[in-house]
């Protein structure tokens, strides 16, 4: 599957799944894995790079309630991906979450 860019973040939610995420994984992790990119139309390269690697999507990207843009995936092992940004997102210098702003 395609990579992710250079300074995008992957996270691994916590086991509860958020709120808003628009999906229920079949099977593989209990919540979705995320890379989070670096501007909205990123959302939207990274989407396409990784369905046409072989991912399925799950739910296209779109614009979210929360201000920020996401859409969801499988790849090709079951795992189940949001590629999201978050304009408001706050990160460490290890590119920790540390707050939505």
């Amino acid at each position: 599957m395609a990579s992710c860019s250079r300074s995008s973040r992957c996270r691994s939610w916590p086991r509860r799944r958020p709120r808003a995420c628009p999906i229920r994984p079949a099977a593989g992790p209990a919540s979705p894995l995320a890379c989070v990119v670096d501007g909205r139309e990123e959302v939207d390269l990274a989407f396409a790079a990784a369905v046409a690697a072989g991912a399925t999507v799950v739910a296209a990207p779109t614009d979210r309630p929360w201000g920020g843009r996401s859409g969801y995936i499988a790849d090709p092992e079951g795992n189940r991906w949001e590629i999201a940004w978050a304009g408001t997102a706050v990160f460490d210098e290890r590119g920790a979450l540390v707050s939505f702003g």
